[in-house]
């Protein structure tokens, strides 16, 4: 720029020598991190943010931002695996595969029931509940007879939810109760890589209600 007569000494500009509100996007190159543009998503990781690292502005991707996790994300305040065999492992701080917890689940289930001598007239509802964490599996169920007919010996109960270990125990022992006749208890044996369980020497009668619960390993 040409001067008529003395050039003006050359000075810093400051804040004073600018407007309020004049410099905007069209004054600032694309390549200026500005903040002028929102964004809508999650950031990728060559997406850059600003920080200062002691005092000195600069810009850093966003893969270097640490904090995340890979293959979870969060649903109603819960946390996701993107696999169901993915788990925690708890109180270990390596990889160890029994410390592994990957399978949480409840549900309800219905067992159906049958004397090893004789034969029920008339049964009335059978229900049943279960909790599995990890490799165990515990049940409750509550069994009824309306009519017990010929009846005797033992109660096969099938149908539960998950099928017990092929190895280990020979047999898995749990216990139950009669609750409507005479209250008398009874223990139920569990065989190995099976869903049923059998009910020894209960009390028979018409009415009989039995009530079971026991856990079991898969």
């Amino acid at each position: 720029m040409a001067y008529i007569g003395k050039t003006p000494t050359k000075a810093p500009l400051t804040s004073s020598d600018i407007a309020n509100d004049i410099i905007n996007s069209d004054h600032i190159g694309d390549t200026a991190i500005s903040g002028f543009s929102a964004l809508a998503e999650s950031p990728a990781d060559t997406d850059e943010f600003l920080i200062s690292d002691g005092g000195t502005l600069k810009r850093i991707d966003a893969s270097h931002v640490g904090g995340g996790l890979s293959n979870w994300s969060e649903n109603s305040g819960n946390l996701l695996p993107s696999n169901a065999s993915y788990g925690i492992y708890l109180g270990v701080n390596s990889a160890t595969a029994s410390n592994l917890l990957n399978d949480y689940e409840f549900g309800t289930f219905t067992p159906s029931i049958a004397p090893t001598s004789g034969s029920f007239s008339a049964v009335g509802t059978q229900n049943g509940y279960y909790t599995k964490i990890g490799n165990l599996v515990h049940y409750q169920c509550e069994l009824n007879v309306t009519t017990n007919g010929s009846a005797s010996a033992n109660i096969d109960v099938t149908g539960l939810p998950f099928t017990s270990a092929s190895t280990g125990l020979v047999h898995t022992v749990n216990h139950g109760r009669e609750t409507a006749i005479n209250g008398s208890t009874f223990v139920t044996i569990m065989s190995r890589n099976v869903t049923a369980l059998v009910m020894l020497g209960p009390p028979f009668g018409n009415s009989a209600s039995y009530s079971l619960n026991g856990t079991y390993r898969v």
